[in-house]
C-alpha cells in the first residue's frame, strides 16, 4: 500500500514494513551510471504501529498548517486502509 510518493507499508506473515524509496543514481567503477531504487525498511507489529512510525519519520513540520494538512491526509489514508484491509479480510 503506497502512502505517499516515497513512503509504502507492506505486509507479511510476521509483520508491517514501513519502506521510505525513492530512484538514486550511482556510477559503477567503470563509469557507468546506474538508476537504483534506495530502499529504507522499518518493521513493526501491525498496521496501527507501522503507521504511527510513518507519522513520526514523515511529518516534520515547518508549521502548525503543515502539521495538520499532513494528519488530515493521514487519517483519510487510515481510514481507507481500514476498510479496505476489513473487505480483503472476510
Amino acid at each position: 500500500m503506497e502512502l505517499t510518493e516515497k513512503w509504502r507499508l507492506l505486509k507479511d506473515e510476521n509483520c508491517i514494513t514501513l519502506q521510505f524509496f525513492e530512484n538514486r543514481e550511482r556510477i559503477k567503477k567503470n563509469g557507468v551510471k546506474e538508476v537504483y531504487e534506495y530502499v529504507d525498511s522499518f518493521y513493526y507489529p501491525n498496521v496501527k504501529e507501522a503507521l504511527k512510525g510513518f507519522s513520526r519519520k514523515y511529518i516534520l513540520p515547518t508549521n502548525y498548517e503543515d502539521v495538520l494538512s499532513r494528519l488530515e491526509r493521514l487519517e483519510v489514508m487510515i481510514s481507507n486502509y481500514v476498510v479496505e484491509d476489513k473487505v480483503l479480510n472476510k
